[in-house]
């Protein structure tokens, strides 16, 4: 069978594969401590649905979404973030992954260039690469005033995460105004994504889209996944310049069609009412990480700086050994599932991802504990660990190949 090299020569999203081998364990009965999942556990209640219209949501709607929530949406930027969104200049999706992934397809041809700032969540590249496009990556400790160092005659895009996933770092509205006239110096699109835009508990938080007034050369992404607790949903959307929307929505028109019809008149009916009860949720969970935060402090823990999302990047200290193989090592061994380092770029192969979102304040710092006496470590373990994914049965035989690649430097 002849497949599609793109495809085949794409990294595993290892968030995911991690995450899947988390819930094949504990369908076999294992206790592990998720410090993997993307996503914060919200009390959400499910309102009543007899309210829409029984009709329309058996049926396709607006491509480009339906007007009323593109307007709950413009409305909800404009007034949490002082812009001046227009309804128009909205694509719903299915999910913001979409979103992305449209963006680099409508902007990116072969052999263009997108700058990642680091570290860079993980499908920025997927999608850059599916776009026969080259990802470059900006080192994590890289200023932004030196950013133009790494621009060429092909970069095209420059993409980013405000608040950072996996970092928990904001960038200011110095950061972004630098960046975007950088951007239109060089007449390169500058792709924000907002996903984790209401994990902030001060004023600290600073939307592309209140720095470039017009969305002349900017895209905006977010979704209701994390902000609202509705990962499940699949529902994104991008804001971006109106000459743009026109191909976003062409794409949407060939793969999704419309985003599901249902939920989008649900979360448009119940925008506000949504919004009221994430609210409360997300600065729990914010106060949450601050406690996490000072557990890491005593116990000596070192991680990058930042104060949003329900993230850490924490180092892996001493440990001898790649963050695959730190990873696998508190998984397979110490039942604690993180996600490496290195899936979020070239220099942050010496860090690991942990998320506070769906485990208890004691169960963390039982975990940190683990990872604390890890990182001190400095035994060579890959010969064990890959016999250890060798024989879980939780790990599919693709992804058993993949990570003995990795361990063993062939990937």
């Amino acid at each position: 069978m002849h497949l599609n090299s793109s495809v085949l020569n794409l990294d595993n999203a290892l968030s995911i594969t991690f995450n899947q081998i988390v819930y094949n364990l504990k369908r076999a009965g294992n206790t592990t401590l998720t410090l993997s999942l993307g996503e914060g556990f919200f009390d959400v209640p499910l309102y009543d649905f007899s309210v829409l219209d029984d009709h329309a949501i058996f049926h396709y709607s607006d491509t480009q979404g339906i007007p009323g929530l593109r307007k709950k949406i413009s409305d909800h930027y404009n007034e949490s973030y002082g812009s001046s969104v227009h309804p128009d200049w909205i694509t719903i999706t299915a999910g913001s992954k979409a979103a992305i992934f449209f963006a680099c397809m409508a902007l990116l041809n072969q052999d263009d260039e997108a700058l990642l700032l680091e570290p860079a969540w993980l499908s920025y590249p997927a999608h850059v690469e599916m776009a026969k496009a080259k990802p470059v990556y900006v080192p994590y400790n890289v200023s932004v005033e030196s950013l133009e160092d790494y621009i060429t005659d092909n970069t095209r895009m420059l993409i980013a995460c405000n608040p950072n996933n996996p970092g928990g770092f904001l960038y200011s509205k110095e950061d972004l105004t630098y960046i975007y006239n950088l951007c239109r110096k060089y007449n390169i699109v500058f792709l924000m994504d907002e996903a984790y835009s209401d994990f902030v508990i001060d004023d600290g938080f600073v939307s592309l889209a209140s720095v470039a007034k017009n969305m002349e050369g900017a895209i905006v992404v977010n979704s209701f996944s994390k902000n609202f607790g509705m990962s499940g949903w699949r529902l994104g959307y991008a804001i971006t310049d109106p000459g743009l929307v026109s191909t976003m929505v062409k794409l949407n028109q060939h793969i999704i069609t419309c985003a599901p019809t249902i939920l989008a008149q649900y979360v448009e009916y119940y925008f506000d009412k949504l919004v009221s009860i994430s609210r409360p949720h997300v600065r729990k969970i914010v106060e949450k990480r601050a406690m996490v935060k000072k557990e890491m402090d005593r116990l000596g823990i070192d991680h990058m700086e930042g104060s949003a999302t329900f993230y850490f990047f924490i180092s892996t200290g001493q440990f001898r050994g790649s963050s695959v193989e730190f990873a696998l090592n508190l998984l397979l061994k110490h039942n604690i599932s993180v996600v490496p380092g290195s899936v979020y770029g070239q220099s942050t192969d010496d860090f690991v991802r942990i998320s506070i979102g769906t485990e208890s304040i004691e169960d963390i710092t039982n975990g940190l504990e683990v990872i604390k006496n890890l990182q001190g470590n400095n035994a060579d373990t890959k010969n064990e660990i890959i016999e250890l994914v060798k024989n879980c049965a939780a790990i599919n035989e693709a992804d058993t190949e993949y990570f003995v690649n990795i361990l063993n430097g062939h990937k």
